[in-house]
């Protein structure tokens, strides 16, 4: 039995654990048949003054550690007078002899009970804890690794003592995060001690859970506090992932248990795609895709993508940014499509500008290309010196309107590539972002431009049309441009195949 104990202890503990020096806490909430005295309980009305009397005498006299040879438990020993007295623990014997591995890297919790009200503290544990501090210290364990957390209150009051827990458990956040291992000890202490202690440390990846009894010798260890948690964490992280939420998923899956987290890095790449973060976006897909077994067209289909998205593939992005905005529309995140269209309309029309004048338009050489367009045609130059509003295309980066004014030459021209993409263009920027356009409006009103006023669905509709409208549009001039997408509502939609995939793979582990 100890040995199959000592085995499960070990589980989680990957070998990197091993190499360095342990760290490792046991919770354990005392109860009123923790100890023994001369091998007979102490009565419980009485347990607070009894165990009072025991810690003053122990506090004045010689002890030393024993262990019974009929039944088995360890405890303390010493003479009061001529009478000798021993103290035996029954319970925390057989914690002891499960952690005995470990027990020189151990930090202790003991949860006691120190109530203020003295018709009701008679059963108090705050003694026994002194009492139990004293036998650790005794065989070696340094008095700073033995802690105590009281409660003051009615240790059966369900909805009290879970915010007594909760507070146990936030005070030492980080110190229980970082630790390797959480032993919590169920069984002594109050039915609703167990209930509080599993409530608060149940999405803790590196709590275990033992159960114990004053009949039976050994710990029991117990999982249903990691399939209840496990359920509920894939349930929501399934919902987040319908939602288009990687970022939340990400962090919320990570709290699964090692075994149950395959999917981690798809998650994580659909995190940093989404943050348009392209160059970790494949690095986690690769960790992912050379573990897996079978690889589906969905998951080969997206290594492609996000190499072409990595290498900065021209067509690849201008697909992303279509793509990012109908997602955010599909998950009602408002605020960044309205924020999105603007730069969708400036890359719709500087596409349009590079088809039909046969340049590309890049800052890595000071936009030669773009400027030899005007340099090469006089008629152009004077065509943008009788604006009212003047453009300096010798010396700045093209913008929007640079664009729209060349557009509009060419509207007017003979011989131009294709007249009717530049009307289709053309009326496109009008009906987003123009001066009088009220969606321009709504941007400039939003934190992303000059303001602090929010978009919601309605906001939308009453400044322009429909969300799925918009995005519909949208699909028809990168078509027009002769990019083909999915549509907003296409089982298709590259997003969807892969939600679909991830689904699958979560419920199945």
């Amino acid at each position: 039995m100890e040995r199959n104990i000592h085995a499960f202890l070990l589980v989680g503990l990957n070998s990197r654990r091993r190499r360095r020096m342990a760290n490792r806490i046991l919770i354990y909430p005392l109860g009123n048949s923790d100890i023994l005295f001369n091998k007979n309980y102490i009565e419980r009305e009485n347990f607070r003054k009894v165990t009072e009397a025991i810690y003053n005498e122990l506090s004045n006299l010689k002890y030393e550690i024993f262990s019974d040879k009929t039944l088995h438990y360890n405890g303390l020993k010493y003479k009061v007078d001529s009478e000798e007295r021993a103290l035996l623990f029954p319970i925390f014997t057989s914690v002891i002899k499960s952690i005995k591995n470990y027990i020189k890297e151990m930090k202790f919790y003991f949860i006691y009970t120190d109530q203020k009200n003295i018709e009701e503290n008679k059963q108090d544990t705050l003694y026994l804890y002194e009492i139990v501090k004293k036998f650790l210290t005794k065989r070696g364990i340094e008095p700073e690794k033995v802690k105590g957390f009281p409660i003051t209150h009615n240790p059966t009051d369900l909805s009290i003592l879970y915010n007594t827990i909760s507070n146990f458990r936030l005070e030492r956040e980080d110190e229980f995060k970082n630790a390797n291992d959480i032993f919590i000890i169920l069984g002594p202490g109050t039915p609703q001690m167990t209930t509080n202690l599993i409530l608060n440390f149940m999405d803790f990846r590196n709590a275990r859970f033992y159960y114990i009894s004053r009949y039976k010798e050994g710990l029991k260890p117990i999982d249903f506090p990691y399939k209840v948690i496990s359920k509920e964490i894939k349930d929501s992280v399934l919902r987040l992932i319908d939602d288009f939420n990687y970022t939340a998923a990400n962090l919320l899956y990570k709290k699964l248990p090692d075994e149950e987290r395959k999917e981690i890095k798809l998650i994580e790449s659909l995190h940093h795609r989404t943050n348009f973060d392209f160059e970790r976006a494949y690095n986690s897909f690769i960790d992912y895709y050379n573990r897996c077994v079978d690889r589906e067209s969905v998951i080969e289909d997206l290594k492609d993508t996000l190499e072409k998205l990595k290498d900065k593939d021209e067509k690849e992005l201008k697909k992303e940014l279509y793509y990012e905005f109908v997602l955010r529309i599909r998950s009602e995140r408002y605020l960044e499509a309205v924020a999105m269209i603007f730069r969708f309309v400036e890359e719709i029309l500087m596409t349009t500008v590079e088809k039909e004048f046969n340049v590309k338009i890049t800052s890595k050489d000071d936009f030669e290309d773009f400027k030899k367009i005007f340099k090469e045609n006089k008629d152009l130059r004077e065509y943008f010196s009788n604006e009212k509003r003047k453009i300096n295309w010798e010396n700045k980066a093209p913008t929007r309107i640079t664009y729209v004014k060349l557009l509009r030459y060419l509207k007017n021209r003979e011989g131009v590539k294709d007249k009717n993409l530049i009307e289709k263009v053309l009326s496109f920027y009008e009906r987003y972002d123009n001066e009088e356009s009220a969606i321009l409006d709504l941007r400039n009103s939003t934190p992303f431009a000059h303001g602090f006023e929010g978009v919601s669905r309605e906001k939308l509709e009453k400044a322009y049309k429909s969300p799925e409208i918009i995005a519909e549009e949208f699909k028809e001039i990168m078509e027009a441009l002769g990019i083909k997408v999915e549509s907003y509502n296409s089982d298709k939609f590259p997003f969807v195949l892969i939600n679909n995939y991830l689904k699958e793979r979560i419920k199945k582990n």
